[in-house]
This record gives C-alpha cells, sequence and structure tokens, in this order.
C-alpha cells in the first residue's frame, strides 16, 4: 500500500522500501513510513491525518526523516500530536533519520522521550 498525499506537490508519505524495514518486515505489528520532501503547514494536517490514523493499532511505529530537509513548527506540531496519541495507546514511535534541525524543532515540539525514540537508521530498533 502506497500513501501519496494529493494537491502537494514535492512532499509524499509511503511505506518504507524494504531496505529500510530490514529486520522489521517479519513483524506485522511495526509499521514503517517514509516521510520525503519538505515538510511544513500545507502538508502538516494531511500527513499528521494519515500518520494519525496508520499508526493506531500497531506496537511500533517507525517513521523515517531521513528525506525531509526541512520541517516547521506547524510540522512538528502534527507530529506531536502524533507522539502523543501514540504513547496513551502503548504504542512506541521511532523517528529516524532526522537532521539536527529537523530532530530539534521536533524536540521543541515534544517529539522526545517517553513520546518518541531517535535512531540514526531502521534496522537496529528495535
Amino acid at each position: 500500500m502506497i500513501f501519496q498525499i494529493s494537491n502537494l506537490k514535492d512532499m509524499s508519505l509511503r511505506p518504507a522500501p524494504a531496505e529500510c524495514r530490514a529486520g522489521l518486515a517479519v513483524d506485522r505489528e511495526v509499521l514503517v513510513y517514509r516521510i520525503t520532501g519538505a515538510f511544513f503547514f500545507g502538508a502538516a494536517s494531511a500527513v499528521g491525518g494519515v500518520l494519525d490514523s496508520i499508526a493506531d493499532k500497531r506496537k511500533a511505529f517507525v517513521v523515517d526523516f531521513a528525506a525531509v530537509p526541512f520541517l516547521d513548527s506547524t510540522a512538528a506540531n502534527a507530529m506531536g500530536r502524533v507522539a502523543a496519541k501514540a504513547r496513551r495507546q502503548g504504542i512506541r514511535l521511532f523517528i529516524t533519520g532526522a537532521s539536527p534541525a529537523v530532530r530539534r524543532a521536533l524536540l521543541t515540539h515534544g517529539v522526545s522521550p517517553p513520546r518518541a525514540r531517535y535512531r540514526e537508521t531502521s534496522p537496529k530498533l528495535l
């Protein structure tokens, strides 16, 4: 299944390719998604809604930010809401590949331990 956010020219959200899920692909309760492109106010509510709904009944949710060069406060807030919901539901949220600037924005908006864990890459998460 591929999620592509419509009406957003340079940004997409889709299941991560197999090489990013190595070791995780065998567990159907772990969902791995990759965001590509600038993640800003124009995409924040759409992506936040998609992430919020697909993360619902999983034991772990991985969001790969390796291809996100920029994140604004609206997008960081949307991820903060996803992190809060995941925490309330007992879902482990992992953020992978975030640049220092993206990580700083996420941390500032509540995407921080214990709500989320940061890793460099997906394969060694669990």
